[in-house]
């Protein structure tokens, strides 16, 4: 027991970071063909520019989020912008064996002194819930600009736009008062896990959640535009309100969906060529983008994420 408390975690860092590299691999083998093939488009003398933009969007966007991290650390002790961004990249690594993203705490934990990571577990969460409800409520009002009869449903205009409104103020109100949720975690059983944790010692401010909100929002836009982008220079003839009315939805349907990160691109393929049956287009568009796209987000972020991770020293 002593040997797995003191290697235990070193074992399950490089168990991640080999799972990163092997998939990342056996994806690039898989998909070869159609890497190529969209990469030929992407090198158009037009389209070049373009490509190099998402990139630079992909930068910003782990950059908010690092932002937003260090924002919530700080409630807890000093970190600064580098550290923040290689726990969170060390964040997504370890989300690529989790469920729906939830081992993201998990990485972004050893930013902080073992005293410290306990309560860091709850704000990552707490930091992290803005993106997830913005998606949600997203995607509820993306609902009523899709045209009447594409979808198995037709509630109205004025229908969608009012239950959107009321789970979206529902959603708010358990963002802004998570500390609600962890007073019931300190009543049930669960309570072991916060380590006899009182609530004012991981409680975060309104100005900051307001804060972490609105950085939320841009990176929303930021990976939404990357994805229009990226689904208009692919071939697809949809007008740009279209185009950002399928990403949204798209984020949305994937956000619903309980997954693994490891099987993420082939679940955003499926909902990227039901999206695409929305719309009545050819859905090649839509894939291509969806898969460069999880590449240059997901896949080589969360490579780099795997290397910091097992230089990271242990969490115990």
């Amino acid at each position: 027991m002593n040997w797995l408390k003191q290697h235990g975690f070193l074992i399950f860092r490089w168990f991640v970071a080999i799972a990163c590299f092997v998939y990342l691999g056996l994806w690039l083998s898989d998909s070869g063909k159609e890497v190529t093939s969209a990469l030929g488009v992407f090198s158009k003398p037009g389209n070049v520019f373009l490509l190099i933009a998402v990139s630079a969007l992909m930068v910003m966007n782990w950059g908010i989020e690092a932002k937003k991290w260090m924002n919530g650390a700080n409630v807890l002790e000093k970190v600064g912008f580098k550290k923040s961004a290689l726990s969170v990249l060390a964040g997504l690594a370890v989300s690529m064996v989790g469920p729906n993203r939830t081992g993201e705490f998990l990485g972004r934990i050893t930013a902080l002194s073992p005293g410290n990571r306990i309560a860091g577990s709850f704000v990552s969460v707490h930091i992290s819930l803005a993106q997830t409800i913005l998606t949600l409520i997203a995607g509820f009002y993306s609902i009523a600009f899709i045209k009447p009869g594409a979808l198995p449903f037709d509630l109205g205009f004025m229908s969608v736009i009012l239950i959107s409104s009321l789970l979206s103020f529902i959603l708010i109100w358990v963002y802004f008062r998570f500390d609600l949720v962890y007073m019931l975690v300190l009543k049930t059983g669960l309570s072991k896990l916060t380590g006899g944790l009182k609530l004012s010692g991981i409680k975060l401010g309104y100005r900051l959640l307001a804060i972490n909100l609105l950085l939320s929002a841009v990176r929303y836009f930021i990976f939404t535009f990357q994805f229009v982008i990226m689904i208009k220079i692919s071939g697809s003839g949809l007008p740009v309100r279209d185009l950002f009315t399928a990403a949204v939805l798209i984020y949305f349907i994937m956000t619903a969906i309980p997954s693994f990160a490891l099987a993420d691109l082939g679940i955003r393929g499926t909902v990227s060529v039901y999206v695409a049956g929305i719309f009545a287009v050819n859905a090649g568009p839509f894939i291509i983008a969806s898969s460069l796209l999880w590449l240059v987000n997901v896949a080589i972020p969360a490579a780099v994420g795997a290397v910091v991770l097992v230089r990271r020293k242990p969490v115990c």
